[in-house]
């Protein structure tokens, strides 16, 4: 049960990892900046908490090829495996049990801006930590696009199934020139 409940999640980071890659053929599409696109680079996490679990994991496995030689160890193997994962999911606000048991938790994102005749990497952020107020807006707004292309799109990538977006909010704290950039 352990294992399945950790293939599950490793499936549902891979899907985390597709839905990024179809946003970013979204990006691509669009020039950020003049012959220059955004790409989100996916990268994994491992907090402490997934550490010691893939350590159980691996003593539990070497325990269960000697259970012949030594049925305790595997037992308490076992048991110590299953006592992980119940601590993280009694305790599942804190952080050290998202990282064991939640795939959002297991991936963080870096922006990168990608020249378009070259491929190559121009510049790359996280989080806020540089550019101006209105950089960072007009890159959430790029993602924000994106995240709408995907979402109308089919699987194969045509054109959006809906014609007609209302933009209730989404746009409401970008300047006229930056949304106008981004509906574009």
């Amino acid at each position: 049960g352990v294992t399945q409940l950790l293939v599950t999640i490793t499936d549902e980071v891979e899907q985390i990892r597709d839905r990024i890659a179809e946003l970013n053929r979204s990006l691509e599409k669009i020039d950020f900046k003049e012959g220059r696109f955004l790409r989100l680079e996916v990268q994994d996490v491992t907090h402490e908490s997934l550490r010691t679990l893939q350590r159980a994991l691996k003593t539990l496995r070497a325990a269960y090829l000697r259970r012949d030689e030594d049925s305790e160890q595997h037992f308490k193997a076992l048991q110590e495996v299953i006592r992980l994962v119940r601590e993280a999911v009694e305790k599942k606000h804190t952080l050290h049990a998202r990282a064991l048991l939640d795939p959002r938790y297991r991936v963080e994102f870096h922006g990168a801006e990608i020249d378009r005749s070259t491929q190559e990497l121009t510049s790359k952020f996280k989080g806020s930590q540089s550019g101006s107020g209105g950089e960072k807006e007009i890159i959430a707004s790029y993602i924000l696009s994106a995240s709408l292309c995907y979402a109308l799109s089919p699987g194969e990538g045509q054109p959006p199934l809906h014609a007609t977006i209302i933009l209730d909010e989404a746009f409401s704290k970008s300047s006229r020139s930056v949304a106008r950039r981004i509906i574009n």
